[in-house]
């Protein structure tokens, strides 16, 4: 959220509005996914997950899927502070529990 606030403040002094749009939006979209998922990683290793990089990983497209698909409008109010910390703790959790359902299932013939 931190760095999302802080490309909005940055865009809004050097081009007058909130939004990057364009190849600066994109990227801006690419750093901070790439941030979240490279947090996550060392937070799931530190706490000693299985598969810290794929939990990460998941747990991120997950959210960027979900907020594209049903909450790109209240991510762009007020409400971001609430819901992306939630979704971002559901996503992940999904994405674990996703990942150890895989690894306990075996596969027959």
């Amino acid at each position: 959220m931190a760095l999302t606030s802080g490309a909005k403040l940055l865009f809004d002094a050097v081009r007058g509005t909130s939004t990057g749009g364009g190849g600066w939006g994109s990227l801006t979209l690419v750093v901070v996914a790439f941030a979240t998922f490279a947090v996550g990683e060392l937070l799931l290793s530190a706490l000693g997950s299985h598969q810290p990089r794929l939990t990460s990983f998941l747990g991120v497209v997950l959210g960027l899927i979900a907020i594209l698909a049903f909450f790109l409008g209240l991510v762009d109010s007020g409400w971001a502070w609430l819901l992306v910390p939630v979704l971002a703790a559901a996503t992940y959790l999904v994405a674990s529990l996703a990942l150890a359902l895989a690894a306990t299932t075996s596969v027959t013939d």
